[in-house]
């Protein structure tokens, strides 16, 4: 090959200055702290609607996530199994399956349509909000999930609002890999459970409005797609765990905040406190390191997203006692 033919160097991502919130035109949108996949935490949500193929193989999975920690596959989605397996039906198509908000349990609606409606990325906060209203039987008025990543991923905030015009019970639930039998999870406190694999741990924090304590159970993942029912990589129960919450009884206004500390061991040393304070009109959280606090306030919205959309987050970062970083999210 001549000279005038070779290759060019390649440039890395970060050197281009890509955006690390991205979305995508099928739908999927994913936050990053970096460009590599064994060193830094990455999220992926499905939002969108139709795919190219329509509804045909569609998830009903609006809202739902996916989380990866320096390598590790930590928040996971169920996958596929063989379209002949009765898993495919009794849990892969299943929105109880999926990392996103259930009302009474049910299904999400065939031609569901979910929309990143904000994004926002600067050098403290990375941010985005889908809104799934369209993907819920009964006409809701609200059902959005605000995700905002804190300082390269410092720690991750999940905010969930449910406004509906008729009352139903809401479940909140979040599968854990565990495909090889190496995954743990365990009570860490209050509302709290740390989740562990040979690769890291995270932490998770969760509150909900007026909810029975959260339980575990058994899930399934598939490792990738079988052809024939019971293929190698079809998974088992218990290739998952699934933690859900329940709303006590049936509502037509709820919430879920839920906290996730990615590398709960990193550094060495540290600690992160959260608190979670009534504050009329908003959800306020202070959550606590070595030598920072950051004050949070979750401001919910009634309007649909058509009227202005969903709720906002009012951030406060103070180092050593002093306030150094604002913002509101999204802007307005």
């Amino acid at each position: 090959m001549a000279d005038d033919d070779a290759l060019p160097e390649p440039t890395a991502p970060a050197d281009l200055n890509w955006p690390r919130v991205q979305t995508f035109d099928n739908g999927v949108a994913v936050l990053r702290s970096g460009w590599t996949m064994a060193n830094d935490v990455v999220l992926g949500i499905r939002s969108g609607g139709a795919a190219r193929t329509g509804y045909s193989h569609d998830v009903p999975n609006r809202n739902a996530i996916a989380l990866f920690v320096d390598g590790e596959y930590m928040i996971a989605v169920p996958g596929r199994a063989s379209y002949r397996s009765p898993l495919r039906r009794e849990w892969d198509w299943r929105t109880t399956s999926q990392n996103t908000i259930t009302l009474d349990e049910r299904n999400q609606v065939r031609e569901r349509q979910a929309e990143i409606i904000r994004t926002h990325e600067d050098e403290m906060l990375m941010y985005l909000v889908s809104d799934a209203t369209g993907s819920y039987f009964d006409d809701p008025e609200l059902v959005s999930r605000h995700v905002l990543f804190v300082r390269d991923a410092t720690y991750i905030l999940i905010w969930d609002e449910i406004k509906l015009r008729q009352e139903a019970s809401v479940q909140w639930q979040m599968h854990f890999a565990n495909y090889d039998d190496q995954g743990e999870i365990e009570p860490y406190g209050d509302g709290q459970w740390r989740f562990t694999r040979p690769g890291g741990s995270l932490r998770l924090w969760l509150a909900g409005t007026e909810t029975d304590e959260p339980t575990v159970s058994d899930g399934i993942m598939h490792t990738g797609y079988s052809y024939s029912p019971g293929g190698p990589n079809e998974g088992e129960w218990g290739s998952s765990f699934k933690l859900q919450a329940t709303t006590s009884s049936a509502r037509r206004a709820t919430e879920y905040v839920t906290v996730v500390v990615p590398r709960s061991e990193q550094p060495p040393g540290s600690t992160i406190r959260i608190q979670k304070h009534n504050d009329e009109g908003a959800t306020r959280l202070t959550v606590h390191g070595d030598g920072w606090r950051d004050e949070l306030r979750l401001i919910s919205e009634t309007a649909r997203k058509a009227n202005g959309a969903a709720g906002h987050i009012e951030y406060v970062h103070y180092s050593e006692g002093e306030p150094v970083y604002r913002s509101m999210l999204p802007e307005r």
